[in-house]
């Protein structure tokens, strides 16, 4: 699903979480940061740390997952900038900073929960919500090639 309220692409951000589908909403923000020549942003959301446990600082947690996301995705590290934000509400530090950006990238939920059917996920509410271009995505990378790769293996060809 594609909701271009602007024709700018202007600065992408892609919203850099566990699920399935990030690498490549992280791929398509690549893309079209390439597209403006800007650089995409990967966007982590930490709880804060709980004092009770050994878990690492949740801005190290939080770079962990954009690392490893953007791997997944290809991106190497000089492809991207990372953002970690830590906030007690995931969901409205998200719905607050994703208006900063001009393009937000989300992988849509494989999770549906009785607060998704009544308000619906956070990639719809981000449709809903922000002033920017959204592009929400579904499947793996390895079945969607950027579109630098088409062009590379069909001149290749």
């Amino acid at each position: 699903m594609v909701d271009l309220k602007s024709e700018e692409i202007g600065t992408p951000v892609a919203l850099a979480g566990p699920g399935p589908h990030a690498p490549v909403a992280a791929r398509r923000a690549s893309e079209f940061a390439t597209i403006d020549g800007t650089m995409p942003t990967l966007l982590n959301v930490q709880h804060p740390e709980n004092e009770d446990t050994d878990e690492p600082d949740p801005v190290e947690r939080g770079e962990e997952v954009i690392v490893e996301m953007a791997e997944r995705a290809g991106l190497e590290p000089d492809e991207y900038e990372s953002e970690v934000l830590v906030h007690d509400d995931i969901k409205s530090a998200i719905l607050g900073t994703v208006d900063d950006y001009d393009t937000v990238c989300a992988g849509v939920s494989t999770q549906i929960s009785a607060t998704q059917i009544l308000f619906g996920s956070l990639a719809e509410q981000i449709e809903q919500q922000t002033a920017g271009n959204v592009v929400m995505v579904r499947g793996s990378y390895e079945t969607h090639p950027s579109i630098r790769e088409a062009i590379a293996e069909r001149l290749t060809a």
